[in-house]
C-alpha cells in the first residue's frame, strides 16, 4: 500500500522512516491493547474474589447465627424438661396431700 505524501515517492530514506514509524506506532497499539486486555483479566478476578469473599462472610454470619439458635433451641429444651419434672413433683404431691385429707 502507498502512503500519499509527496516524500514517499521522492526519497527511499523517507519510506523506511515512515515504515520505522508505523511499526513503532503499530507496536505501541498491540501494546496498549495487550494492557487493557490485562487489566480487564484483572479487573474481572478481582470482581470473582469480591464476591467470593463476600459470599464467604454472609455464609460465616448464617452459621454464626444457626449455631446460636441451636444453643437457644437447647436451653429452651432443657428448662421444659426441668418446668415437666417440677409440674409432675408439685401433682405428686398435690395427690398425695389430697389423698391424706
Amino acid at each position: 500500500r502507498k502512503l500519499n505524501t509527496p516524500n514517499a515517492t521522492n526519497s527511499p530514506v523517507k519510506s523506511g522512516e515512515e515504515e520505522k514509524l508505523n511499526i513503532e506506532l503499530a507496536s505501541h497499539m498491540i501494546e496498549r491493547f495487550c494492557e487493557e486486555r490485562d487489566l480487564k483479566k484483572v479487573g474481572a478476578a478481582f470482581r470473582r474474589w469480591t464476591c467470593k469473599t463476600s459470599s464467604s462472610a454472609a455464609m460465616e454470619k448464617q452459621d454464626g447465627a444457626a449455631t446460636k439458635l441451636a444453643n437457644e433451641l437447647q436451653t429452651t429444651r432443657e428448662k421444659v424438661l426441668l418446668l415437666k419434672q417440677h409440674l409432675k413433683k408439685s401433682r405428686r404431691v398435690r395427690s398425695s396431700v389430697n389423698q391424706a385429707g
